[in-house]
């Protein structure tokens, strides 16, 4: 049997109740405003995806054609409370409670990474009521929400927008404009010494100098990350570029405080170059975080020192000359 094909319009004009009819067309006109129309994945239900992570699903209900509509719901995936002052202050939101009267859907434990995670993204906190087995995000959904709530509704689409925007990918990672004024050292010219132990034999810091960011480095194990360029350097710069699973929750996975440091032996003589707390910054998924270092100079070995507890994970490091 054919798919029938139905448009937001359609669907929205089944609604018996004339209030909630038309503040649902306004909700549609607005949603073509920001260039985020919805599409028809059955009949009478829609989807939108912004560079193909999901933000949204409505549909009127009962499906049926030849039944009046009663009900509109729409489920959003939203950003964790942990996330909220932040997208609220980026989007020059007015605080609020932007998930008022939602109904809160649980998903399951992650599979995703079942022997590393050990329930990282296992909680998450609304109004002071404590959720667990959670992910990256909430679900929420509204039944029949009014004139107030579409505001809000439109609040987190906004959120969960900026929150996409915001990422890079492996393929094309966001990197630091201030970094466009150095040259970027080719990691084929870096060798890891040493480095704490990886998650698994897939994250392994060998990793981090392989020149490419579709591997990664993770670790929860305290110690140096030890590496030399193939001859001595004035190293101006150096960067993080992180990998997935960057959210509020887990700190970006980027260490809680680090330092780097500078030597033309292994033997000792180690002289700090720079030192970063990771409260000071944002981590998004494959973004590099780049710092200039005051008084540079020329070293052939370098060690970043990672401070405090936790897990953390990049898939490159490196360094920048002037």
């Amino acid at each position: 049997m054919p798919k029938i094909k139905t448009t937001p319009y359609e669907s929205i004009a089944r609604i018996a109740n004339e209030d909630l009819r038309q503040v649902a067309i306004q909700f549609v006109e607005w949603l073509e405003e920001i260039g985020t129309t919805p599409y028809n994945y059955s009949r009478h239900a829609y989807n939108c995806k912004h560079k193909g992570k999901s933000v949204y699903l409505f549909a009127v209900l009962p499906s049926d054609p030849n039944t009046p509509a009663d009900t509109l719901r729409i489920t959003l995936e939203a950003p964790l409370p942990q996330e909220l002052d932040l997208y609220l202050k980026t989007l020059s939101i007015e605080k609020r409670k932007p998930y008022k009267d939602a109904i809160v859907t649980k998903c399951g434990p992650c599979a995703h990474y079942p022997k590393t995670c050990r329930g990282l993204f296992s909680y998450g906190v609304i109004d002071g009521v404590k959720y667990d087995n959670m992910c990256h995000f909430f679900r929420f959904t509204y039944t029949n929400p009014s004139p107030e709530q579409f505001e809000i509704i439109k609040t987190i689409i906004k959120m969960r927008i900026a929150f996409i925007e915001s990422h890079g990918t492996a393929a094309r990672p966001k990197f630091a404009e201030s970094m466009t004024k150095f040259t970027q050292i080719d990691n084929k010219r870096i060798l890891l010494i040493s480095a704490p132990q990886g998650m698994n034999e897939r994250e392994m810091g060998e990793n981090l100098f392989d020149g490419t960011y579709k591997t990664n480095y993770c670790t929860g194990k305290p110690g140096d990350i030890v590496f030399q360029v193939d001859e001595r350097v004035t190293a101006s710069a150096y960067s993080f570029v992180t990998a997935n699973d960057c959210t509020a929750v887990n700190n970006g996975r980027i260490p809680r405080k680090w330092t780097l440091y500078g030597s033309n032996s292994t033997n000792g003589g180690w002289v700090a170059l720079d030192t970063q707390a990771s409260d000071r910054f944002i981590a998004y998924n494959y973004s590099e975080l780049a710092f200039e270092i005051d008084k540079p100079s020329e070293y052939q070995y370098y060690k970043l020192t990672p401070e405090g507890e936790g897990i953390y994970q990049f898939s490159q490091i490196h360094l920048y000359t002037k």
